[in-house]
């Protein structure tokens, strides 16, 4: 942690810390820098982080009239996740503790983008003398035919076929923090609510504009 030092005033913490986030739609991974002293009471921050999303009514299910199938998300059309930029404002409930365990409660929002992979299939063209494999997304001759369906396709497949929609996003969480002379740790736990206008179509024929979620994270940051 570098500390840049200031006359009459705390000095200002630049911490680079990074982490683990895990939440009810999804999982990712998350950076983020202080803007604030570390004894302030008000502590500002930036962020950047992945996560993946998932919708509501996902389900996996396995196809038993094929050879080794492989289990798939019935009816999804792509695959989603999201990049957010976030400030967050955090105030602490008491004087800040050096090298103990600091509670704070905060708010973090800023602007999004959704990455939408196609999502594709193994599909056994029903039609065709010698039952030919085909790698499609999900329409309406597959879901009529989903005995016809062996599994998802190699995860890469339409990694050249991404597409982006502007969000936003706003949430409310509680965080504890420990900083001492060589490293900082810190959890986070929250409500989040992730917004685009346009949808994002993750299952046929269904866009989906809101998804609201539980999240925990988990950062660690070295002090030199």
């Amino acid at each position: 942690m570098a500390t840049i030092p200031s006359f009459g005033q705390s000095s200002y913490t630049k911490n680079l810390n990074g982490g683990l986030t895990a939440a009810s739609n999804g999982f990712g991974v998350i950076i983020s820098t202080s803007l604030s002293s570390a004894n302030s009471t008000y502590q500002k921050g930036l962020s950047l982080d992945f996560q993946t999303l998932h919708a509501v009514n996902e389900t996996k299910v396995q196809n038993p009239y094929t050879t080794n199938p492989k289990p798939f998300v019935l009816g999804k059309v792509n695959t989603a996740g999201t990049l957010r930029i976030g400030y967050s404002v955090s105030k602490r409930f008491s004087n800040y503790l050096p090298n103990k365990q600091n509670l704070l409660l905060g708010i973090c929002f800023g602007p999004s983008i959704g990455i939408l992979k196609p999502y594709y299939i193994g599909y056994l063209d029903p039609t065709a003398e010698d039952r030919q494999a085909l790698i499609v997304v999900q329409n309406d001759e597959t879901l009529q035919n989903q005995e016809d369906i062996y599994g998802p396709a190699n995860w890469t497949k339409g990694l050249s076929e991404l597409n982006y929609k502007l969000g936003l996003h706003f949430d409310v969480h509680l965080s504890t923090d420990k900083n001492d002379v060589y490293l900082l740790q810190k959890w986070t736990t929250g409500a989040r609510l992730d917004l685009f206008p346009h949808g994002l179509n993750m299952l046929y024929k269904t866009e989906n504009q809101s998804f609201y979620s539980i999240y925990l994270s988990y950062k660690l940051g070295s002090n030199p």
